[in-house]
This record gives structure tokens, sequence and C-alpha cells, in this order.
């Protein structure tokens, strides 16, 4: 059996000090973090990844959550692919929905190096906007992404500590007015993809088969308190479970803002950055 890992650059070094551990020489691909902004640009992409993998590979390993719905509608013709039964990336670092479920509070705002390294941050789109709108105009806008958040959460990977991320954290939550809290991730998911250890922790998909929404349906319809992204959670933490049908998303799994909200707030008659990337 030969496998190739395709997975998004905001968990490379998390994924890479795994393999390293098991000594795997799987080879990986890693896509660029800002592709998440646009989930149909993702989706594209990996299709294209996907078609494009030489014949010798008989699995295709996938580094990612459904990140926005991106993976909605991938499908190899002659390889199997196995995906994580995550929401995001960040249950994925948490390694399952129940902890994610367990730690969430009202308003967290989860963060890790990694997505602080790719720059694809709510501090990152706070800079743009102060350089571009000034001071004034951007608390306006921030207010509208991110009022409702109350805890900036640090997921600590156990990756050894290297630049100032902690240092810009502490500095995001300060200018944010939110209460610093750290949580441990885990490796597990990442050990048991790499290691071949798919269990009911993952989707295994023969040839041929679509990936589709309603094989997360138990994930999509749960509130793990992103505001919204990626899954368009159908309950609150404590409710019953209900069933509903998908949307298109448009954001990152990173703390799940919505980084569009710029535009909505700040623009009127201006379209945002976002937005001119996008057409």
């Amino acid at each position: 059996m030969a496998s190739l890992l395709l997975a998004c650059n905001t968990i490379h070094e998390e994924i890479c000090s795994v393999a390293e551990k098991l000594k795997t020489e799987i080879p990986m691909i890693f896509l660029e973090a800002g592709l998440h902004i646009f989930p149909e640009r993702l989706h594209r992409r990996l299709q294209a990844e996907i078609d494009g993998v030489d014949d010798a590979v008989s699995h295709i390993l996938l580094g990612f959550g459904f990140c926005g719905n991106a993976l909605v509608g991938l499908r190899s013709a002659d390889k199997t692919l196995v995906v994580p039964k995550v929401d995001d990336c960040i249950t994925l670092l948490l390694g399952s929905i129940a902890r994610r479920i367990e730690i969430n509070r009202d308003g967290s705002y989860y963060l890790t190096r990694g997505w602080l390294d790719n720059r694809i941050t709510i501090w990152d789109e706070y800079q743009r906007c102060l350089k571009r709108y000034g001071e004034q105009k951007t608390r306006i806008i921030m207010r509208g992404m991110i009022g409702h958040y109350r805890r900036l959460v640090l997921l600590d990977t156990g990756l050894p500590e290297s630049g100032d991320w902690r240092e810009t954290a502490g500095r995001m939550a300060s200018a944010f007015a939110l209460q610093t809290v750290e949580v441990k991730g885990t490796s597990t998911l990442i050990e048991k993809l790499l290691r071949g250890a798919w269990d009911e922790d993952f989707l295994v998909l023969a040839p041929g088969t679509e990936i589709e929404w309603s094989m997360l349906l138990d994930l999509s319809s749960v509130d793990t308190g992103s505001g919204g992204q990626p899954g368009d959670p159908g309950r609150s933490l404590a409710g019953e479970m209900t069933i509903r049908a998908p949307r298109p998303t448009r954001g990152a799994p990173y703390g799940e803002g919505r980084r569009g909200a710029a535009s909505a707030v700040a623009t009127r008659g201006e379209r945002s950055r976002h937005e001119k990337n996008q057409g």
C-alpha cells in the first residue's frame, strides 16, 4: 500500500513532528493556508491535486477537516481517500469533537502557532485594517467581527517554543479585551492518519466514492463554538441535535470569525480585499 498526504500548511510542523517520530516516509504535499479563506478555491485545488497523484499511490490521506465544506464533492476515480472525521483543524488538533465540546465556552476564539505563522488570523486582519482605514474605523470593523468573543484560547500543540507567538497572542488579547486561556492539544489523530490506524475516527472511501456532507452529519450538527463557521451548527452544546442542510461558508477555521465581516461593516460602496481576491 502506497500512500500520499495532502495537508494544510497551518499544521505543517505538527505533521512533520509526528512523521519524524513515526519514522514514516510518506510523500507529503502541503497547500498554502490562505486557501482556507475561500473554500471553493480550496476545493478546486484539492481536486486538482487528487487528480494529479501518481498511479503508484493507492491511498490519499487528507490532513484537513471539512473546512467550510471545502471537502464536499471531492473524489478519486482510482484511489482510496482517507479523511479525519473532524469539522476543522482545531478539532483535529484537540483530538476529537467530544473534547472540543468539553472545553468550549461561549465566545472562544482558538489560536495556534501555525495560524499565526501563516498570517491569516484576525490579528492580521486587524493590522491590515489599521493601515487601510485608520484606528477609528478599524474599531468599528473589529466590533462587528469579534465583538461576541470573550476568550482567546491558545492551543498548545506540543511544538518546541520558537518565535514570539505567545507575545503576539498577548497583544491580541489586550487589543481585543479577551481573556487568555491555554489548552493542550494532541497529535493522536495525526498519528493514526499516518500510521494507517483508520478506525471510527476516519472516513475511508473506496475509489469513485464522493465525499458527502452527510458523512459528517453528526459533526456538522454540533455547535463547536464556531460562530457559524465552518459547519453551520444545528444545536447548542446542551441541546438536542438538529439536522440542517449545509450551506456554503466563507471563512477560515482558525478562530472561527468571519473575515468577510470587514466588508459588511467598513466598506459601503467599497469592496474588501477578500472580495476582490475572490473575484
